[in-house]
């Protein structure tokens, strides 16, 4: 285990840097897209542009990095997004931000497809576990310091540009002076997506739904903030929203091992909408209780959940050999929920004001919870004792395992070649 501490080490530190820096830019971004246009659809197109440009990347980078290697993949990457963060300084302009923002998507892929690949790379079954819970825990832990970074006393935005190129800048190093040799990526099946769909109806709308909602709350809350007159509290109300996510992961996983994961998928459902009631409700301009704080959480928790105990659920019904496959599909598939969350959003805070950004969360929750319980009626559930154990899941470049099998037809055809 130190061994494999000691190999993975230089990658965390570049990615628990590179995280803080995305994470702050991310919000960031939201707030000023805000300030300058006062146009919530426009808020939402930004984050939708960044998951286009991640999925898109998916398809499109496992040859890059084949060809020039995990650490030249990254330190080009990293160095990309610091660059686009000062092109952001230069000026506002609704179409070049937005064409940023896809650079940023495809830069992202890049990266988190190296990281991934070489965490990955580097697990067996006995420990896959372990590694995808520091990922996690570095992931979440970075996100969520990286919102406080928002409190920096900074006298322009160009500043804070310049603060995300150097973080993205300081990233590159400790994976360029590593020791470890690059991963070494085995071959892996795919599935497509009507088959994942046929497999687990259930898993499948459910990642699509979650991607929805999480990209939403990464690219909205900024804005909600804002217009109910908490931008001084975002930071913190970020930071809860994440840490809940973080916190409650292995709790509610430890739970949905013990019973059926379709019945713990309901009760995070209600959690998500009661959670969402009392915001509209109780949440308004004036200060912020620690009551208001603790619901941010748990619906911080319930939200983030509900994405991995999906793709638990879903491996319920998938073979072992395929596992890592359908996996990268179901990623796929809330890639593609989360371009489109951002863009429907808005339109529930344009019509029914800064709350109706809650009422989108209790429509698409409350229409997963219905296709929930109907696909009850259509398909019981597995025993306990047959379904897979809860293990927590990547959620950021949709296809690692393309890469991987990418790969193995790159280095058949050039054997064929010879």
């Amino acid at each position: 285990m130190i061994h494999l501490i000691k190999t993975l080490f230089s990658p965390l530190i570049s990615f628990i840097i590179l995280t803080l820096a995305v994470s702050f830019m991310g919000t960031f971004l939201g707030v000023q897209t805000k300030e300058f246009s006062h146009d919530e659809w426009l808020v939402g197109a930004m984050m939708s542009s960044t998951y286009i440009g991640i999925v898109f990347g998916a398809f499109k980078l496992e040859l890059l990095v084949i060809r020039i290697g995990h650490i030249r993949t990254f330190t080009t990457f990293a160095s990309l997004i610091a660059i686009i963060s000062l092109l952001h300084a230069l000026y506002f302009s609704p179409l070049f931000w937005l064409f940023l923002r896809f650079l940023t998507g495809l830069s992202l892929a890049g990266l988190y497809m190296v990281i991934e690949s070489w965490l990955l790379s580097h697990s067996t079954i006995k420990n896959r576990g372990k590694i995808l819970s520091i990922y996690m825990i570095s992931l979440y832990m970075s996100q969520s310091l990286g919102q406080l970074l928002l409190h920096l006393d900074t006298e322009t935005i160009t500043v804070s540009f310049i603060l995300i190129a150097i973080l993205c800048s300081l990233s590159i190093l400790p994976v360029a002076l590593t020791k470890a040799k690059s991963p070494e990526i085995t071959e892996t099946s795919l599935l497509k997506l009507s088959t994942l769909y046929k497999l687990s109806p259930t898993g499948f709308i459910g990642c699509f739904i979650s991607g929805m909602i999480m990209s939403s709350i990464y690219g909205l809350i900024p804005s909600y903030a804002k217009d109910i007159g908490h931008s001084n509290e975002l930071a913190f109300i970020m930071m809860t929203i994440i840490l809940g996510g973080a916190t409650l992961q292995y709790p509610l996983g430890f739970i949905a091992d013990k019973f059926d994961k379709k019945k713990i998928l309901l009760l995070l459902i209600s959690i998500v909408i009661s959670s969402s009631l009392f915001i509209i409700t109780f949440v308004n301009n004036s200060s912020l209780t620690y009551l208001d704080y603790i619901v941010f959480f748990f619906f911080g928790g319930s939200t983030f959940t509900l994405y991995t105990l999906n793709i638990a659920h879903a491996c319920d019904y998938i073979e072992q050999k395929y596992i890592l496959a359908a996996i990268g599909g179901l990623l796929l598939a809330y890639g593609i929920g989360a371009s489109i969350g951002p863009l429907i959003s808005p339109l529930f805070s344009d019509f029914f004001g800064p709350h109706g950004l809650f009422l989108y969360f209790m429509a698409t929750a409350t229409f997963l919870g219905v296709f929930y319980i109907y696909r009850s009626f259509i398909r019981a559930s597995k025993p306990v004792e047959e379904q897979h154990q809860y293990a927590p899941t990547i959620q950021t470049t949709p296809l690692v395992n393309e890469l991987m099998s990418t790969v193995h037809q790159y280095s058949n055809k050039k054997t064929s070649q010879k």
